[in-house]
């Protein structure tokens, strides 16, 4: 009788437990996702004085805004087959009407290129800003080579904080035994410092919520 009563009090909560958790990663999802938005809102304000005096440059930025977030809630940035509805069916229009949807693809491009050359600055600075803490460590330059890869993967959307597969160089035969092998582990130690430095600073920028000068 204990037991039974026991399960049936039990089992709601393991229930109630689930939906916790679910919905606990709901909240974070949505969370990346509107500080996926705002860092791509932050840097079409900082990139815009740029492409001042571009054709259609309301379209440009809506597509430079879009390709950012594509790749920092970790997409491809592959141009869009498909192109947001309002820009449907424009090929088939009027010159005016078809150089909007040409604009807004050249500002996706142009916000995955933003990115992706921005990731790569911030991890070298964010290097250069923390080796002090790993010197003396034995293969520094595979540390730092890991290091940069995880940050500058983070930053541009990925979750994972171990490389999927190791770059080429770290592949063959040497690195699978003995001195190599210890290499390819210090690579992977430094890409996961990396990939959990990146995730802080993203953090603190998502609690920081500066305000951003509007679309």
């Amino acid at each position: 009788m204990g037991k039974t009563v026991a399960l049936k009090i039990l089992f709601p909560l393991a229930l109630l437990a689930g939906c916790s958790s679910e919905f606990r990663g709901g909240v974070d999802d949505a969370a990346v996702s509107t500080g996926s938005r705002t860092r791509s809102l932050q840097a079409w304000t900082d990139a815009r004085n740029l492409y001042e005096g571009i054709p259609n440059q309301e379209d440009f930025g809506k597509g430079f805004r879009d390709g950012h977030y594509d790749v920092s809630t970790g997409g491809g940035g592959v141009r869009p087959v498909l192109p947001p509805r309002e820009y449907r069916g424009l090929r088939g229009r009027t010159n005016e009407e078809q150089t909007r949807l040409a604009a807004y693809m050249d500002g996706h491009e142009h916000g995955v290129l933003a990115i992706i050359e921005k990731s790569r600055l911030l991890a070298k600075l964010s290097w250069e800003e923390t080796q002090e803490m790993y010197d003396g460590i034995p293969h520094l330059s595979d540390f730092r080579r890991g290091y940069m890869d995880g940050y500058f993967r983070r930053s541009m959307g990925r979750r994972d904080t171990q490389p999927t597969a190791l770059p080429r160089e770290y592949s063959g035969r040497q690195f699978k035994s003995g001195l190599g092998l210890a290499r390819a582990r210090t690579y992977r130690d430094g890409y996961e410092h990396g990939t959990l430095t990146a995730e802080d600073e993203l953090t603190a920028e998502r609690t920081a919520s500066p305000d951003i000068v509007g679309e």
